[in-house]
């Protein structure tokens, strides 16, 4: 289970937030290189990210919860 997350104080206390999400297979390429976790951690951490390559999944859930902070 993925447990990084941006704590709810920080969505409650910005104006704006942009959402920059990039292609599923950059991110990808990007942690195999070692650019996001260190490289013993790659393989783990692309099997929680990318179960069933779901990045919809968490573009879903963060616009949810934009979308309840401003409503």
């Amino acid at each position: 289970m993925v447990r990084e997350t941006v704590p709810d104080w920080v969505l409650q206390r910005v104006n704006e937030v942009v959402m920059n999400r990039p292609d599923s297979r950059a991110l990808q390429n990007r942690m195999r290189r070692g650019d996001v976790y260190p490289q013993e951690r790659v393989d783990g951490r692309l099997e929680q990210f990318f179960p069933g390559d779901e990045p919809d999944r968490f573009a879903g859930l963060a616009l949810r919860q934009v979308a309840h902070r401003w409503t």
